[in-house]
C-alpha cells in the first residue's frame, strides 16, 4: 500500500531509547479513495516503531461497489519490507521484477524494496463483498537496506490452536513454529482469531503491539477498543489475551537501535537519501511494472525540512 497522502509529513524515528511498560494510543482514520478508509497505527507521534514494525495501516472493511474499489496505482519503495495481510477480499499485485501475484485471506504478499522496488495494488473483490485487511512496512537494517529487490509469497503458514484460538504465524517464531518468511531483524507477527482464552508467551527482549481488527476482547483483563494500539514494552513473558469471535493482529520484535527518516514510502537514513530517492522516481529510476493499466503515481513535492535538506 501507498501512503496516499497528497502532503505526507516526514517522520523522523530515533533508535529507541527506554520502553514504557505499557501503553494505549489512538489510531488516525481517514478516508483515502472515495469509500476506502484506513487507519494508521503506526507511525504516529507518540509510538514511531514497535520493534522493527514502522508502519501499520488498517484498510476497510470495505463494500465494494463500483465507485468504491481498491486500485493502487504503480508507486516506489526503498528500506524497506512490505508485509500484505487480508481478512477478506482478495488483491493483486505486480511489480517491477514481473512478479504478478493474487493474495486472499490467510496468504502473505511479502515483499523486500532493498534499494529499490515499485509495485501496484489491484483489488479483486467481487461487487457487493467486502475488502478487509492490514499492510505493515518493516524497516531494513542499515546493512540489508541497499540488498536487491524481492517478492514472496506463502499460502501456507504456521498455526498454534489453544483454547478455541487460532494464532496464525506470518512473521518470526511461536512455540515450536516459525514462519517462512525471510526477515532481517528480531521480529515477531500474528493474527490470532476466535473465541476463547490464549496466554501469549512473550519474548521478554522484545516490545509488542495488539491491534483489535474486529470483535470483542481484553488484554490482560484491560478491554480492548479497535480505535486504539495496545503497546506493551520490554520485560513481559506473558500476555492473557481473551477473544470473543475476535481477531486481534500482534506485532513485535527487539527494539530497533538505528535512526531512520520515514516519508511517503521511503525509509531512509537521511532527508537527504529521501531527496534523491523521490528524484530517481520522478525520472523513471525505478522502472516499470508490466500489465497495470494505468500511470504510476507521482511523488508528492517535497516540503518544510524535507526541502531544505536537513
Amino acid at each position: 500500500m501507498s501512503d496516499l497522502s497528497p502532503q505526507p509529513e516526514l517522520a523522523q524515528c530515533p533508535a529507541a531509547g527506554p520502553c514504557p511498560e505499557r501503553a494505549s494510543y489512538d489510531i488516525k482514520a481517514r478516508e483515502l479513495n472515495p469509500g476506502l478508509v484506513v487507519a494508521r497505527a503506526l507511525p504516529q507521534r507518540q509510538r514511531r516503531l514497535i520493534g522493527p514494525w514502522c508502519f501499520l495501516d488498517r484498510m476497510g472493511p470495505i463494500t465494494i461497489t463500483q465507485d468504491h474499489k481498491l486500485d493502487v496505482a504503480p508507486h516506489p519503495h526503498i528500506g524497506l519490507q512490505t508485509v500484505t495481510w487480508l481478512l477478506e477480499g482478495a488483491i493483486r499485485h505486480r511489480d517491477t521484477l514481473g512478479v504478478e501475484q493474487v493474495i486472499a485471506p490467510g496468504q502473505l504478499n511479502l515483499m523486500t524494496a532493498g534499494r529499490g522496488i515499485a509495485h501496484s495494488e489491484e483489488g479483486l473483490t467481487p461487487l457487493g463483498e467486502r475488502l478487509f485487511g492490514v499492510q505493515f512496512w518493516v524497516a531494513l537494517p542499515q546493512a540489508e537496506a541497499e540488498r536487491e529487490p524481492a517478492f514472496e509469497h506463502h499460502q501456507d503458514l504456521p498455526r498454534v490452536v489453544e483454547g478455541g484460538v487460532t494464532l496464525h504465524l506470518f512473521a518470526g517464531n511461536y512455540a515450536s513454529q516459525r514462519s517462512p518468511a525471510h526477515y532481517y531483524s528480531p521480529l515477531f507477527g500474528a493474527e490470532l482469531r476466535g473465541n476463547g482464552e490464549f496466554e501469549q508467551v512473550l519474548e521478554p527482549g522484545f516490545e509488542y503491539g495488539f491491534l483489535l481488527l474486529e470483535g470483542q476482547a481484553s488484554l490482560d483483563g484491560e478491554p480492548m477498543d479497535t480505535e486504539r494500539l495496545y503497546y506493551l514494552g520490554t520485560g513481559h513473558q506473558q500476555a492473557q489475551l481473551v477473544l470473543h469471535q475476535a481477531v486481534i493482529i500482534c506485532l513485535g520484535g527487539r527494539p530497533f537501535d538505528e535512526d531512520i527518516v520515514i516519508w511517503w514510502n521511503f525509509v531512509a537514513r537521511s532527508t537527504e537519501q529521501v531527496a534523491q530517492a523521490r528524484s530517481r522516481w520522478e525520472a523513471g529510476g525505478f522502472g516499470t511494472v508490466p500489465g497495470y493499466p494505468g500511470q504510476p503515481i507521482g511523488a508528492p513535492p517535497l516540503q518544510g525540512q524535507l526541502k531544505a535538506g536537513r
